[in-house]
This record gives structure tokens, C-alpha cells and sequence, in this order.
């Protein structure tokens, strides 16, 4: 349970980053969420929906926005 949207955001970052799809994290004051980042096509992946499960626990009581896009490129 995060205290803050920082500390969601530090937690989804050190702990889900690169798994599952997701590639990216971040903070959406306005809406009181964090947003991660999800290479198109993983959100419908079994593993991405577990992952999913733990996110939304662990940075309760924060609603979790879901952003589906390509990996950037160079």
C-alpha cells in the first residue's frame, strides 16, 4: 500500500518495470493515478493481467491507468 503517488510510482518502478510488457511509468495528478506504460498488444496477455492484480494492490489506494503503445524507438 503506497503512502503517496510518488512512492506508487517508485514501487511499480523498481518492482514492474520491464515485466510483463510494461515499459514505461508514470503520474497523473489531476486523475490521482499512476500510469504504466504497456507495449500494444500485452494488455489481453495472461501474464500482464497478473501483473495487473499485484500493480493495483500495491499502490491501493491510487487507481492504476493502463496506456497501451509501441516501445520508443531511437
Amino acid at each position: 500500500m503506497a503512502a503517496s503517488l510518488d512512492e506508487a510510482k517508485k514501487i511499480l518502478r523498481d518492482r514492474y518495470l520491464g515485466q510483463a510488457g510494461i515499459h514505461g511509468v508514470g503520474l497523473k495528478r489531476s486523475q490521482n493515478s499512476v500510469v504504466i506504460y504497456v507495449t500494444t498488444g500485452y494488455k489481453d496477455n495472461p501474464e500482464f493481467q497478473a501483473v495487473l492484480k499485484s500493480i493495483i494492490q500495491d499502490v491501493s489506494p491510487f487507481k492504476v491507468v493502463q496506456k497501451e503503445e509501441d516501445l520508443p524507438g531511437i
